[in-house]
């Protein structure tokens, strides 16, 4: 089971009721609905599995020398910006 913790949020009667409406259209209660909905943005956040591998394999190649890499810091330097 995943560690999870509590945390204190602050929010209007407006914004209650409305998450209120929508958890009940949904048919869960409030807690559930919020912990749903952050759940999903976190997701959203986090990089895909493809895009993931995707980075692996390209410093998988940087390291074996196949393709050359330059950082953000050399471009700007080498073009004064």
């Amino acid at each position: 089971m995943l560690d999870k913790k509590r945390k204190e949020i602050h929010l209007t009667d407006k914004i209650l009721m409305s998450l209120e409406h929508q958890a009940k259209k949904d048919g869960r209660n409030l807690k559930n609905y919020m912990e749903y909905i952050l759940s999903k943005k976190a997701e959203e956040a986090s990089p895909s599995k493809e895009y993931m591998k995707m980075m692996d394999e390209l410093l998988e190649e940087v390291a074996e020398e196949k393709i050359s890499y330059v950082s953000e810091d050399q471009i700007r330097t080498k073009y004064n910006f």
